[in-house]
């Protein structure tokens, strides 16, 4: 199995969507911590970030559907603000995925 395929089927303690400067800074700490697997959704950003830290062991998500479903229950996540609204409550947005998966 490759590391992407590895990557993409693990599963993450809590999430960050949202890989800005605040965003990928704080995915970074979570993941520094003992213990945690940290899910990250970025359109934007998400390969760069796992590509450039590959320490961090970050699960990277390539969709929200993804995202989501690669947090345990219960699922956790901190969604950064920047373009957060259409990620939130977009057609395929992080709270009708959510929705979705829990039924």
């Amino acid at each position: 199995m490759s590391d992407t395929a590895k990557t993409l089927t693990a599963r993450a303690d809590i999430g960050v969507v949202g890989m800005a400067v605040m965003g990928s800074k704080l995915a970074r700490n979570l993941a520094s911590r003992e213990g945690d697997r940290v899910a990250v959704y970025s359109p934007e950003r998400t390969r760069t970030l796992v590509a450039e830290h590959p320490e961090a062991g970050f699960v990277a998500a390539e969709s929200i559907e993804d995202f989501v479903a690669s947090l345990t229950r219960p699922r956790t996540a901190i969604v950064r603000p920047v373009g957060a609204t259409s990620r939130l409550s977009g057609r395929r947005g992080l709270r009708r995925g959510l929705t979705r998966i829990s039924e």
